[in-house]
């Protein structure tokens, strides 16, 4: 088999911009969890989250759409025959919810399809993306799947795209499941109180030794 290698990382969370800047802050013990103000949270069992504050939604649009340009802007040009593997259970989940509240129908941009042929178009590939959806695991199966592809010779470069927001629609749900703590989350503590939810993307871009020797 051959030698898989990461060539690029870019990545947005609510500790800042880039692997560097999240590595440093993690290293310093920060955490991005904090009161939100995104929504009204009187009714649910918390009010934090780890939210990416100043993403904005063009007029019409998606925050999603923000958090593909940082990311894009950050990691630069890639293969344009790399093919593309998208992990996102909720996609641009905001359009939905926004459908909802004025009782629309539900946009054609809150589906997959098009944030598939979004993310190809800004990263300029030539090839057709997968979206894989298993919720937690998503960004797991991706990587190992991309891996696997240039591993067996089935392709020589693969572009992860990993992201997913922060929305009422979600939250309300953990909250209604009482999963969510209404402190910071204390995952091995013996007063443990649930999680905290957040909102991230990152873009890893998979290579071939050969490739990298190649180029």
């Amino acid at each position: 088999m051959r030698k898989v290698l990461v060539s690029k990382v870019a990545c947005e969370t609510a500790l800042g911009a880039g692997p560097e800047q999240l590595w440093e802050q993690l290293l310093a013990g920060s955490s991005g969890i904090r009161p939100l103000t995104r929504f009204n949270c009187e009714n649910y069992t918390s009010s934090l989250a780890a939210g990416i504050d100043d993403l904005v939604a063009p007029s019409g649009g998606s925050r999603h759409e923000d958090l593909l340009n940082r990311l894009a802007d950050q990691l630069g040009p890639v293969p344009a025959d790399s093919q593309l593997l998208v992990a996102s259970t909720k996609g641009e989940i905001d359009r939905l919810e926004a459908s909802c509240r004025r009782s629309e129908p539900v946009p054609r941009e809150a589906l997959f399809e098009p944030l598939l042929e979004k993310v190809s178009r800004r990263f300029a590939l030539a090839d057709c993306s997968t979206n894989i959806n298993a919720a937690c695991a998503s960004s797991t199966i991706a990587l190992a799947r991309a891996a696997a592809l240039i591993a067996h010779g089935q392709a020589e470069s693969v572009l992860i795209y990993a992201a997913d927001l922060l929305s009422e629609f979600v939250f309300s749900g953990f909250s209604a499941l009482q999963a969510l703590s209404p402190t910071p989350a204390r995952p091995f503590d013996v007063g443990r109180q649930g999680l905290n939810l957040g909102e991230a993307g990152a873009v890893l871009l998979l290579t071939s030794e050969q490739r990298l020797v190649d180029k």
